[in-house]
């Protein structure tokens, strides 16, 4: 048992807990002042119990949380020198009540910089930990790189270091309409994730995108099943970490979800993707939406008053239709879509886990391997982040279906913006398939897996 932490283990501390902390009652650009704090009287003001700078599991727990969830390997001297060094050049600002703290850079930060670790307990995914159960807004998801599984998570909310107070900002403001400000004051993220595992153990890391100025804020992007999971309106920042007034913009990528009673059952449907809100007008309503069993539909007066009340969600809710109507089998009907929009409507359940520290290429890659396993479970993918390539290389007995792969996805190229290519690679002569112009997510995410050909390979 760990004297610091009664009826838990350190896993792994990759350094020692410092003795102070840099704490401001306001950002340095607004005119914050630096003070020393000791580390465990911020901690306990701020509801914690204990201040960590790696892995910490309950005694329970020690042996049930997964070890190999295939990320690289790193030495020590790579990146913990750097956090140890860089850590010590932030400090915690108090953003205001709405926001509460935050962080900012003491001096300036060099691009591709680590400068933190995201420490807490350790929570595998279990029959004693059910996926269900690792809903919390502190809670970092460490998934498996193959199947993309949660295998675990880390719950920085009790026990944690600086980097649980990171703010969030978006990658950029493709999401967003903005009115009276200018956009080049508006921040977005300047903090990236990087996943890797040392000894064995897997842990979380930020890095530097940019080069980080003096007092600039340290920004990340929670991502969208973050804010949907936990309900909650993301808020923008300015260079200097003010608060922007939230009537100045509005998150015009919205999902649309329903809740209704019939026959004394709940139900919750909604889109399988967000549309832009700011494109419908009052002839798309009544608005409709129809799973399988159900079609129900809103007014043009309930979605105005769903946008005065979440202005900046990610997804609106509705909770009393103005018409249900039940689908039999002998009068199935399609459902109306806006003119300008085609989104396919099904049942969807709500996200509660937060997947938020699933960095960019690790998502590319899931959905790579979403797309290729069931003609080649075996292989994975590289994806070059800076090149927006992802490359497949096979072995010579996987050549006919690399070649029925890479047939399907040209059906998508023009679609999804996206250069397809397969050949031999020039280095080994095996099968490959090359895909470029891979930047965003959603290129891969309604890219069709059930109607591969699957019998080509037995022709």
């Amino acid at each position: 048992m760990d004297i610091r932490h009664p009826g838990k283990t350190d896993i792994y501390s990759l350094f020692g807990i410092p003795e102070t902390v840099n704490v401001a009652n306001k950002p340095l650009r607004l005119g914050g002042i630096s003070k020393e704090v000791p580390t465990m009287e911020f901690a306990r003001q701020q509801n914690m119990t204990d201040w960590c700078e790696g892995l910490v599991a309950d005694n329970n727990d020690i042996h049930d949380f997964p070890k190999h969830l295939g990320y690289f390997t790193i030495p020590k001297s790579s990146i913990i020198s750097d956090i140890k060094e860089y850590q010590k050049k932030i400090v915690i600002c108090y953003m205001g009540d709405e926001a509460g703290y935050g962080a900012c850079a003491l001096e300036e930060i060099p691009e591709n910089t680590y400068v933190a670790l995201y420490s807490g307990q350790i929570i595998p995914v279990n029959d004693k930990h059910p996926f269900k159960d690792h809903s919390n807004p502190y809670a970092a998801s460490l998934d498996y790189i193959l199947s993309g599984k949660p295998g675990a998570s880390i719950n920085a909310e009790k026990i944690g270091n600086i980097s649980r107070f990171f703010q969030h900002a978006p990658e950029n403001l493709d999401d967003y309409n903005v009115t009276n400000i200018d956009l080049n004051t508006i921040a977005t993220a300047n903090l990236e994730i990087a996943k890797f595992s040392y000894q064995g153990n897997p842990f979380i890391c930020f890095k530097t995108k940019r080069k980080m100025q003096m007092g600039e804020p340290f920004l990340w992007d929670y991502r969208r099943v973050y804010w949907e999971g936990m309900e909650l309106q993301p808020r923008l920042f300015d260079l200097d970490g003010r608060i922007i007034n939230p009537t100045s913009y509005i998150l015009k990528m919205k999902n649309i979800m329903i809740d209704f009673e019939s026959n004394h059952k709940s139900y919750h449907i909604g889109l399988t993707s967000p549309i832009d809100i700011t494109q419908l007008t009052k002839e798309d309503f009544p608005l409709s939406i129809e799973n399988e069993e159900y079609k129900v539909g809103i007014s043009y007066e309930q979605f105005q008053q769903a946008l005065k009340d979440q202005r900046n969600a990610y997804e609106l809710n509705f909770s009393d239709p103005v018409f249900i109507y039940h689908i039999t089998k002998e009068h199935s009907t399609k459902q109306k879509q806006p003119a300008h929009e085609e989104n396919d409507i099904n049942k969807r359940s709500t996200f509660n886990f937060n997947n938020m520290f699933i960095d960019k290429p690790t998502l590319i890659n899931q959905q790579l391997r979403r797309i290729s396993n069931v003609l080649l479970p075996a292989l994975n993918w590289s994806y070059d982040e800076k090149k927006k390539t992802a490359v497949l290389n096979g072995v010579e007995t996987d050549r006919v279906a690399i070649k029925i792969l890479a047939e399907h996805l040209k059906k998508y190229k023009d679609q999804f913006n996206l250069v397809i290519a397969h050949g031999n690679n020039p280095t080994t002569k095996l099968p490959t398939i090359y895909v470029q112009k891979l930047e965003k997510i959603d290129q891969l995410e309604n890219i069709d897996v059930a109607s591969l050909p699957i019998n080509k390979l037995f022709l």
